[in-house]
C-alpha cells in the first residue's frame, strides 16, 4: 500500500507530465494535455476528500458516541421522574384516573421520549456513515 509520500509523488508526476512541453510534440494533442491536466486534478480532489472523510470518522464516532449516552441519560431521568409520579400515586392511593394529572408524569413521558429520539437518530446517524464509508472505499484504498 503506497504512503503519503508516495501518493504525493504520483500526483506531481502525473502533474508534470500533464503541463509538460514535450506532450506539445507528435504523440500528444491539446486535447490530450488537457485531459491529462483535468485527470490530475480529478484524481487531486478525490483524494483529498477520501482522506478528508477518513479523517472526519472518528470525531464523528465520538459525537455519536455522546448523542446515544445523553439520550440514554435523559430517558433514565425521565424514567424516574414518571416512575416517582406513579409511585407517590400509588401511595397517596388515588384512582387511576387521576394520574395523569400528576406533576412529574407528563416531564418525564415527554423526557423518555426525547432521550429515545437522541439515541435513535444516532443510531441511524452510525448506519448512513457506515454505508457512505463503503462507497467511499474503493476510493480510499487507491489514494492510500
Amino acid at each position: 500500500m503506497p504512503t503519503e509520500a508516495e501518493r504525493l509523488a504520483l500526483l506531481h508526476e502525473i502533474r508534470r507530465l500533464a503541463t509538460s512541453t514535450d506532450l506539445g510534440g507528435p504523440h500528444f494533442t491539446t486535447a490530450d494535455r488537457q485531459l491529462l491536466e483535468t485527470l490530475a486534478d480529478d484524481l487531486a480532489v478525490a483524494c483529498e476528500t477520501a482522506l478528508l472523510h477518513e479523517r472526519v470518522g472518528g470525531e464523528g464516532s465520538e459525537l455519536r458516541t455522546l448523542r446515544r449516552l445523553a439520550g440514554f441519560g435523559l430517558a433514565l431521568v425521565g424514567l424516574v421522574f414518571a416512575g416517582g409520579a406513579i409511585v407517590v400515586h400509588q401511595a397517596l392511593a388515588l384512582g387511576l384516573t387521576d394520574l395523569p394529572t400528576r406533576p412529574g408524569l407528563w416531564p418525564g413521558l415527554l423526557a423518555i421520549l426525547a432521550g429515545g429520539l437522541l439515541a435513535g437518530a444516532s443510531r441511524r446517524d452510525r448506519r448512513r456513515t457506515h454505508d457512505i464509508a463503503l462507497g467511499t472505499r474503493g476510493r480510499l484504498t487507491a489514494c492510500r
